[in-house]
């Protein structure tokens, strides 16, 4: 797999078969400014001087870059979103294996169906651990165009939830809706509000994962945008039980949903 930086534009990828001549054939083919082996002799990351005409027969190389494209948040640079590593991936000849704990499961995961429900006028919600956790933007009163922007009442939620074994609901900011609305649908609802942009309360952690832990099925976990503290409190419960490091933690829930866990939030993870 290499990387093609003419003046540090676009990236290339190539692949590299097993053949002992495979590295020397890559460096007399193209002008290579860094080279690293991620799997002996067959696959390589580089960035090179100008994009490769030809290689050898053995050597296919392939760009991402026009394909695969971040949209920031506030001039962040990454990383790409789930969807686009299930897409990379697949590059990659299925080399990447499933996920250690299970989180991401080749044979079952639906681009489209992510890719769908991730946009805000679908809902605007994501997986984080699938049949256990998702994270979705907070609905309102009722469902409505405000600023441009599309906000839903809670049954336009019911449908997907009553499909995929949602049983909880808790609510991390004010309240926009009546949690009757849940209730009276089927749902468990609890209110754990704190401060938009800030941490929570050790209190409202225990809390958290006790709901989570003694939950029947899925949990759906929602703020005002779904983001800050719905990532903060679900990475909570992904580091105590999962044993994955604040990093770790935190990458994961941003691929899956990009723009979780700001400011202050990531310093809380870290302690």
């Amino acid at each position: 797999m290499s990387r093609w930086r003419p003046g540090y534009g676009h990236a290339w990828a190539s692949q590299l078969h097993p053949s002992q001549d495979c590295y020397q054939q890559a460096l007399i083919t193209v002008k290579i400014m860094a080279l690293q082996e991620e799997v002996f002799d067959r696959l390589y990351f580089a960035i090179l001087y100008q994009k490769p005409k030809s290689g050898a027969a053995n050597t296919h190389y392939f760009c991402i870059d026009d394909e695969l494209v971040y949209e920031n948040f506030y001039a962040d640079f990454g990383p790409l979103n789930l969807a686009m590593v299930y897409r990379y991936c697949c590059k990659l000849n299925k080399k990447l294996k499933a996920l250690q704990y299970g989180f991401l499961d080749f044979s079952t995961f639906d681009v489209n169906e992510y890719e769908h429900y991730e946009r805000a006028e679908n809902g605007d919600f994501n997986w984080i651990i699938p049949n256990k956790f998702i994270a979705f933007s907070g609905p309102h009163s009722r469902s409505k165009i405000e600023n441009g922007y599309p906000h839903h009442a809670p049954e336009a939620y019911f449908p997907y939830f009553k499909q995929h074994k949602v049983t909880t609901i808790i609510r991390l900011n004010k309240k926009l809706y009546d949690a009757k609305r849940f209730t009276d649908a089927g749902f468990e609802h609890f209110d754990l509000f704190f401060a938009d942009g800030s941490t929570p309360s050790d209190t409202i952690v225990k809390t958290f994962l006790n709901i989570c832990e003694n939950a029947k099925g899925v949990i759906a976990v929602h703020c005002k945008a779904g983001l800050g503290r719905t990532g903060t409190l679900i990475a909570c419960y992904i580091m105590k039980h999962y044993r994955m490091t604040a990093a770790e933690t935190i990458a994961w829930i941003r691929i899956n949903r990009p723009g979780s866990v700001i400011g202050p939030q990531q310093h809380f993870l870290m302690e």
